[in-house]
């Protein structure tokens, strides 16, 4: 799974693709009146951060228990 950033009316929307690229879900984020590439590039930054630090808390608990 991963993201990308389409063109959705006047601005962008971030879609979820499958392992080869092609979309699965559109319009997963896009504020009312869309958004800028930028900020469809800093949400997908976000969400993999967290994903990256959501990881590392599961596999201390894992390991604690």
């Amino acid at each position: 799974m991963g993201f990308a950033i389409r063109q959705h009316g006047k601005g962008y929307e971030v879609s979820i693709t499958n392992m080869h690229g092609q979309v699965r879900l559109e319009d997963f984020w896009s504020p009312y009146g869309g958004a800028t590439r930028e900020e469809c590039s800093e949400y997908i930054a976000r969400i993999r951060a967290a994903s990256e630090e959501i990881s590392k808390d599961i596999m201390k608990k894992r390991k604690a228990g």
